[in-house]
């Protein structure tokens, strides 16, 4: 697989990487660690080598999962590894959860979160949400820190707006982005996306296949029955919206033809040809569902 340099700093990484929100399993349906580990074995042998996870996703066993993982293949030098701090819970009322990017909490997060990778480092380290309590200032103050003794490569965020980026890059040398792009979401297109080509800000596209939605193995008889792909989580899913979205992806599925390749590769090869995108996150459930990328 071809490597893209990203942005101003020194990795390669696949255009391609794997996501793991669904490794912690709630709010997705539950999958055992051992399909986990799969999965990115089937990853790395596919030549991806960017894995983004984070504390919140499954409340550390994401983590864990891709840290024990990498540590047992010996693969962790091989891999461009991104996690995420800001976005805390409540032990025992894992579903109340809370956003915190003051300097004392990414002191007290990059440490559990090494400890949870098994690794020295996190190579791309990034602030999982805005926090409107907390001057980015601060926050900047913190990522610097990091930066400097070594724990963290490159300073990221994921969520912002071309606005807050702009307030971070008077504190600190950011230069990663992660955020929602699919052939469905672009609003990113207006001002976030050439704001980071303007200033050479690699981007990382989550949500590519939009929960699924775009690999085209759902219809209004088969509907995903996970928490996290209902109405009350996300308006795609009402049934307005999910008819309306399943229509088009009828109309996908012919230019996925014409060119002889699945749906979900069709989406990600469309990904990866806009402007700024430099990678674009797919998770998977199984090892399987990778081939079909």
């Amino acid at each position: 697989m071809e490597k893209r340099l990203f942005g101003k700093t020194c990795f390669k990484i696949s255009p391609l990487g794997l996501g793991t929100w669904v490794f912690g399993g709630w709010p997705w349906n539950e999958v055992s660690e051992a399909e986990c580990e799969k999965t990115i074995e089937k990853a790395l042998s596919l030549g991806i080598n960017l894995i983004d996870t984070a504390p919140f996703y499954g409340f550390g066993r994401a983590e864990e999962i891709v840290g024990q993982t990498l540590k047992r293949l010996k693969k962790r030098e091989e891999v461009v590894l991104a996690t995420k701090a800001g976005l805390c819970w409540e032990k025992g009322k894992k579903k109340k959860a809370w956003r915190d990017v003051s300097k004392k909490n990414i002191l007290r997060e990059i440490d559990e979160s090494l400890k949870r990778l098994q690794t020295e480092w996190i190579d791309i380290y990034q602030i999982h949400w805005p926090d409107e309590k907390t001057e980015i200032g601060e926050t900047m103050e913190a990522m610097f820190e990091l930066k400097e003794c070594g724990k963290i490569k490159v300073i990221g965020v994921s969520n912002f707006s071309a606005e807050q980026m702009r307030e971070c890059l008077k504190y600190a040398p950011l230069e990663s982005l992660q955020a929602p792009y699919n052939y469905f979401q672009r609003e990113i297109e207006k001002e976030i996306l050439p704001f980071c080509i303007e200033n050479n800000i690699g981007v990382l596209s989550y949500g590519t296949l939009r929960k699924g939605l775009l690999t085209g193995k759902f219809n209004l008889e088969n509907r995903p029955n996970d928490p996290v792909r209902q109405p009350a989580w996300d308006p795609m899913f009402a049934p307005e919206n999910y008819s309306k979205c399943l229509k088009e992806i009828e109309e996908l599925k012919i230019k996925a033809d014409e060119k002889n390749i699945p749906l979900a590769q069709w989406v990600i090869e469309w990904t990866l040809e806009q402007p700024g995108i430099t990678c674009a996150l797919a998770g998977a459930r199984n090892a399987s569902q990778l081939t079909h990328l």
